[in-house]
């Protein structure tokens, strides 16, 4: 009585609305990842605003050792730090990049999610 349904037995029409209703729950859920991206990238966002002298090495930091607690709060210190000589030259360039980042993050998000129904 109790057989376990797998995905390749379902019709066509219960696998499209499955990947449907999947679909409206990323997107409901797709604002509060970028909330999170944007907190996340917060201290590469300021060094950028402000031009700061290390606006790649604080990326770098907060990238890679941003999920620790030190590493964020380490990376948002060294952003906010007063500087002498700021180079005003890219200051656009980098928010650029960090919002392209959050896009590419993001599609490939629901492109993966996407293979994981199909």
């Amino acid at each position: 009585f109790t057989k376990e349904l797998k995905l390749k037995e379902l019709p066509l029409i219960a696998k499209i609305a499955i990947a449907l209703i999947l679909l409206a729950i990323l997107y409901l859920v797709s604002p509060l990842l970028a909330i999170v991206y944007l907190i996340y990238f917060s201290p590469s966002i300021v060094a950028a605003k402000r031009c700061h002298k290390f606006k790649y090495q604080i990326l770098i930091l907060n990238t890679f050792l941003g999920a620790t607690i030190i590493g964020w709060v380490g990376a948002l210190i060294w952003a906010t730090l007063p500087q002498n000589d700021e180079d005003k030259d890219e200051s656009r360039q980098i928010v650029y990049w960090l919002i392209g980042l959050l896009v590419i993050m993001y599609i490939t998000f629901i492109f993966l999610m996407f293979l994981s129904i199909v």
